[in-house]
């Protein structure tokens, strides 16, 4: 990763760039031929999702594209003698299947099965490592006033909740086969009504007044789009960024207007006020900003640099270190009065905790039902903390190894 250019780069050896992923997109899974003389790799063209396209890239910096696009990529590795690559994708059947690749084209289903199996490794006399993977993500949501969270999941394949500021609505993404290859971002009350789908892509904000929700659509480029939760015609947003921080984006209180943090053309990362159009950018923070929150009066925004958290006053662009925070301290949101911020401390991911912004002080908010399951990987917090939705994740797994196919 460029961090002074918010972007990603194959170097190999370190130091010679042999390949850098387009704006908003990043690479993984490098692997290195058994001559030494190339390079595999995905090429994923959307950050924080793993589609994309296998590639090679030789010493020389010459690249191929060997596979056509598939929704997800998981495990990859090469092949005795070099010349054909193995590797899981799944090709919008909604499982992960072993596939092979060979070095001047051709991509084929090397491995059918009922269920996903991952790729990890191929040893030196050709055989595969592989695992069986079941897989499980549930988004729990306790509603106000409810004594224990409930499982507000659909079809086993929903992620990102985010829960209104009064706990009474929920959106959250729905990556299940049915929501097709652009997923779906979906609503629904959090006494458990029915499910309601907004339109394609992956909810990362909801409206104050849970009037609309910002949702970000895995196109290339990527786009962004306005639903409305109740009558009304969505809309898109253009930010005229390079790259953006969709984890960043959020409502400025009064609905009108929105935050984003991105990298504008021949500038450093910063934070931005703009139209709900994505018109009238202002930059709200210093340059090489990542990411923000707006504090909820909307006259100041949270934002970390050089390693330490910073408001600033946007009226006279005044600026306050926020004491005692740790580099750990994962900050979630804004206590609805301003005065503290709401996150997890590091190794204890279900306690909530406050951080008084003038002392640095923290004490525990609240603890949350996990219902038995693993550590949460995404949380939202409503205005009342004691409701909330988490999102969990759980993988069964059986290893195989597995001899003679071809």
């Amino acid at each position: 990763m460029d961090t002074a250019n918010s972007s990603w780069q194959l170097e190999y050896p370190i130091g010679k760039v042999l390949y850098r992923a387009r704006p908003g997109g990043y690479v993984s899974d490098l692997r290195v031929s058994p001559s030494g003389e190339r390079v595999a790799f995905f090429d994923h063209p959307v950050g924080g999702d793993d589609g994309g396209v296998v590639k090679v890239v030789d010493i020389a910096g010459r690249v191929s594209t060997l596979t056509d696009t598939f929704t997800g990529l998981q495990g990859l590795a090469w092949e005795r003698g070099g010349r054909t690559l193995l590797f899981s994708g799944d090709d919008r059947a909604g499982m992960y299947q072993v596939h092979r690749a060979a070095i001047g084209g051709g991509e084929r289903l090397a491995l059918p099965s009922p269920g996903t199996l991952t790729l990890h490794d191929v040893a030196s006399d050709g055989t595969w490592l592989v695992t069986r993977d079941d897989q499980a993500y549930r988004i729990l949501v306790r509603a106000p006033g409810s004594p224990g969270v409930h499982d507000l999941s659909w079809l086993n394949s929903s992620n990102f909740p985010i829960i209104s500021r009064d706990g009474q609505l929920l959106a959250f993404l729905d990556f299940s086969l049915q929501a097709g290859p652009l997923y779906a971002t979906m609503i629904r009350k959090t006494d458990g009504s029915p499910v309601v789908r907004l339109g394609d892509g992956m909810p990362i904000a909801m409206s104050p007044d849970k009037r609309w929700v910002l949702s970000r659509l895995l196109t290339t480029p990527v786009q962004y789009r306005l639903y409305p939760t109740g009558a009304g015609q969505s809309a898109s947003v253009d930010w005229k960024l390079d790259d953006i921080n969709a984890f960043s984006a959020s409502f400025f209180p009064d609905g009108r207007h929105l935050f984003i943090c991105g990298r504008a053309s021949g500038k450093a990362s910063a934070c931005y006020r703009s139209a709900l159009d994505g018109s009238a950018l202002e930059q709200l923070t210093p340059d090489s900003v990542l990411s923000g929150l707006v504090r909820p009066d909307g006259r100041g925004v949270l934002y970390r640099r050089d390693g330490a958290q910073w408001i600033r006053a946007l009226a006279d662009g005044q600026t306050q270190r926020v004491p005692d925070v740790p580099s750990e301290f994962a900050v979630l949101r804004w206590s609805p009065d301003g005065t503290a911020l709401w996150g997890l401390p590091a190794g204890n991911q279900q306690v909530v905790e406050q951080l008084a912004v003038a002392t640095g002080r923290r004490t525990p908010l609240v603890s949350l039902d996990l219902a038995g399951e693993a550590s949460p990987s995404s949380i939202s917090l409503a205005d009342d903390p004691r409701a909330y939705a988490v999102y969990t994740s759980s993988v069964t797994s059986v290893v195989f190894s597995i001899r003679g196919l071809r």
